[in-house]
């Protein structure tokens, strides 16, 4: 990766300036992009004298980035972020130390940094939502850069894709949607209002909208068969949910702890409610006795085929039932 990302800025290096310094060997390189070899110059050569190496030591004076903030929108994607570089003599090759490196990791990590004789190339990866600074030197010329990684598009299954435009997030493609641990991948995506899943998914991964605070609305295709455990639970902004009649599975809290859910509607006459609270209930805590007590939702209803599973499930939970035609 590191011997191609140097032969690309040399190729483009010497197609906008006319030169490059590099070493003998890199004519080859030059050559596979369609430059020709009489365009490359020997390392340390001058304009004057294009076969000879310059006297004394190169420094750089001053280090400027191209761009004061940069963005990265998709998870593992590599960003090149480029310094132009003030050397003394003007435009000669440094050999001075480089250091280039983000505060925090867990949001973003140099993977990469190439120094040609006037510019800076560093290479960074994106890991998660949140804001940084690159840091970069060479030698005792120093610059920074803000680093924001809003990740907006993504994998969740294996042919399986995520999209967030806005508030909105949308799931396309074919097959099950991965199952994640508590507070699964898209929780530090809060502001999300609004998800629809696509025909073509098959499930609804385990935990994967637990506590979206915002969301309001949820349309679920008829192409998934199957809800995962606490895959909305705590969704505090949910109002209503229909389960199409596709879905023949819902898990243990599905919808659990969603306060202001009211209004369930479930079409399959069959479908299987797995657990004691898929729905229907939130909680309270007793922080001195560390103890949880569970109640009903006031005002929730539950819409179903007349001798559903479902209807067993409201008579079982004291939920008012309402028949569906």
């Amino acid at each position: 990766m590191k011997k191609e990302l140097i032969s690309t800025i040399l190729a483009c290096s010497l197609l906008f300036s006319g030169g490059f310094l590099v070493d003998e060997p890199e004519a080859a390189k030059a050559i596979s992009y369609g430059i020709s070899s009489s365009q490359v110059i020997k390392a340390g050569a001058n304009e004057d004298n294009p076969g000879e190496a310059s006297e004394g030591t190169v420094k750089c004076t001053k280090l400027t980035a191209q761009k004061s903030i940069y963005t990265i929108s998709k998870k593992g994607e590599g960003m090149q972020i480029t310094f132009n570089l003030t050397t003394t003599p003007e435009n000669s090759l440094t050999k001075e130390k480089v250091t280039a490196k983000v505060k925090s990791t867990k949001i973003a990590k140099v993977t990469n940094k190439v120094l040609s004789e006037n510019a800076l190339v560093v290479t960074i990866e994106g890991v998660k939502d949140g804001t940084t600074t690159l840091s970069v030197a060479v030698g005792e010329a120093t610059a920074q850069v803000k680093i924001k990684v809003k990740i907006t598009e993504g994998t969740c299954g294996k042919n399986l894709t995520w999209k967030r435009k806005g508030t909105l997030l949308t799931i396309k493609g074919t097959g099950k949607m991965k199952d994640y641990s508590y507070r699964g991948f898209f929780f530090g995506k809060r502001n999300i209002t609004k998800i629809i899943i696509s025909s073509g998914v098959t499930s609804i991964g385990n935990h994967a909208f637990e506590e979206l605070s915002k969301l309001k609305s949820v349309k679920i295709s008829t192409t998934v068969r199957t809800i995962g455990k606490d895959a909305f639970g705590g969704c505090d902004s949910l109002k209503s949910i229909t389960i199409p009649k596709s879905v023949h599975k819902i898990g243990n809290g599905a919808f659990e702890d969603c306060d202001k859910l009211k209004t369930v509607k479930i079409l399959n006459k069959n479908c299987k409610i797995n657990g004691s609270r898929p729905f229907g209930y939130t909680y309270d805590v007793d922080m001195v006795k560390e103890k949880i007590s569970w109640k009903l939702i006031p005002g929730i209803k539950i819409y179903a085929p007349k001798g559903s599973t479902a209807e067993k499930y409201a008579k079982k939970h004291k939920i008012p039932f309402v028949k569906l035609g």
